[in-house]
């Protein structure tokens, strides 16, 4: 039937071959696959997923569907094919033609036709959504090229929170793109464990046709627990060599509270004068993060460091005292979990599923939203008490260690996951 998801049966898969699968995101690689991955900054998760996908032998073609990019164009890597799809209508200048239509559907509809064209190329085993954005239009496509769809969502943000504990039509409309995807039948669907319960929110919704898969991102171990000299570390990145650095490392958006941080600085510099914020991430809060920093005084003691290689996070880590994650929503992210395995003195919030991975007094710091007041006294506590930093950075190393893998073996199992949804026997071990 259409909306049955199809799934051989595991006694019944075939000997492993190279398979070709289509991917589909809004998640731009740049020329990422063409350097090696030495200057991506953003998105590992996907990046060392296509990456595995090469090596275990497979064939890959990504698109990355935008509507600001110029012309569409395409680049091979290996056996990485980047297909850049230009999404934006052509108007020019007739700015009423571009109010009245749906311009939305025409991207949609873009996206479709230049899929559907794409699988009559290549014939895919499968096609992958990674993230909603362009989930529909490879759910059509794997429905009528009948292969299986493999949708991968990155987190599921204040979707849990919005439809149960703060619950409002407001809120509830508010994350419909978030809650409708969950519903589109899917041979697996894949989700990253960033603390947002997604897991709990899927088990509450109990939506049809789901085989869930909630995993928790791999780290770089090796990178991580390299020693570094962290005074030539700070001179790296241009931090004062004789400050005490804290650190927070994400995206520029509202969600993340760099601006607490801020203030947490401005806060301190009284009693800790030493004290020096480094702000390393992108986002569309960067020139309000700016121009906060300058009302409250402090622009000499903060550094925004913008885009960091992710081959550069080690030293990153090793150069600063203090992590700091202070996002409302959850505060699992790629880096949490990065400072973990580093072995960092980290203060965070409770929120999401926060609690699941950083326990107080143990591997770090973690405090209530209510008791965001006490963040300063923390942070000066923690700064005049070396011993106590120590202590905390061992219980973080070695939270790592037992609880956290590698990036060969996080992807590893997820490309075995995908092969034999597509009905082929599991491949071999992988090695980043």
């Amino acid at each position: 039937m259409l909306f049955e998801p199809r799934r051989q049966r595991d006694c019944d898969l075939d000997p492993w071959r190279p398979l070709t699968l289509v991917f589909v995101s809004d998640w731009d690689p740049d020329r990422g696959f063409l350097e090696g991955g030495s200057t991506f900054s953003s998105m590992p998760g996907i990046f060392k997923l296509l990456l595995g996908y090469e090596k275990a032998g497979h064939r890959v073609h990504y698109v990355y569907g935008s509507q600001d990019l110029r012309r569409s164009s395409s680049y091979t890597s290996g056996r990485v094919t980047v297909h850049n799809v230009r999404l934006r209508p052509r108007l020019r200048g007739r700015l009423l033609l571009r109010k009245l239509l749906p311009v939305k559907h025409i991207w949609r509809w873009t996206m479709f036709c230049w899929l559907l064209n794409s699988f009559r190329r290549c014939h895919p085993d499968t096609v992958c959504a990674l993230k909603f954005t362009h989930l529909y239009e490879a759910f059509l496509v794997a429905r009528l090229t009948k292969v299986p769809l493999i949708y991968r969502e990155y987190g599921v943000l204040n979707a849990y929170s919005a439809v149960f504990e703060k619950r409002s039509l407001v809120n509830i409309y508010r994350v419909l793109p978030i809650l409708l995807p969950l519903f589109i039948p899917a041979e697996e669907v894949i989700i990253t464990n960033d603390g947002t319960r997604a897991d709990e929110l899927m088990r509450k919704l109990r939506p049809r046709f789901r085989r869930l898969h909630y995993w928790v991102n791999g780290v770089d171990k090796e990178m991580l627990t390299h020693s570094y000299d962290s005074v030539a570390c700070r001179r790296h990145f241009g931090l004062p060599s004789d400050s005490f650095v804290l650190l927070t490392l994400s995206r520029l958006e509202g969600n993340k509270r760099v601006d607490r941080a801020l203030r947490l600085l401005a806060a301190i510099l009284t009693r800790h004068p030493e004290a020096h914020l480094a702000i390393a991430g992108e986002g569309e809060q960067k020139t309000a993060l700016v121009e906060l920093t300058s009302s409250l005084g402090i622009t000499k003691h903060v550094t925004f460091l913008g885009s960091v290689n992710h081959s550069e996070i080690g030293p990153l880590l090793s150069a600063a005292g203090i992590f700091l994650a202070l996002s409302d929503f959850s505060n699992v992210g790629n880096t949490l979990l990065e400072a973990l395995a580093a072995g960092m003195c980290i203060v965070t919030l409770a929120a999401g599923a926060t609690v699941e991975f950083v326990e107080n007094g143990k591997n770090g710091v973690l405090l209530r939203p209510s008791e965001l007041h006490r963040l300063p006294d923390v942070i000066c506590w923690l700064i005049e008490n070396p011993e106590e930093r120590l202590r905390l950075q061992r219980g973080a190393a070695e939270y790592a260690d037992r609880n956290l893998e590698s990036w060969s073996a996080r992807i590893q199992r997820e490309i075995n996951l995908v092969e034999q949804a597509c009905g082929i026997e599991p491949s071999g071990t992988i090695l980043f």
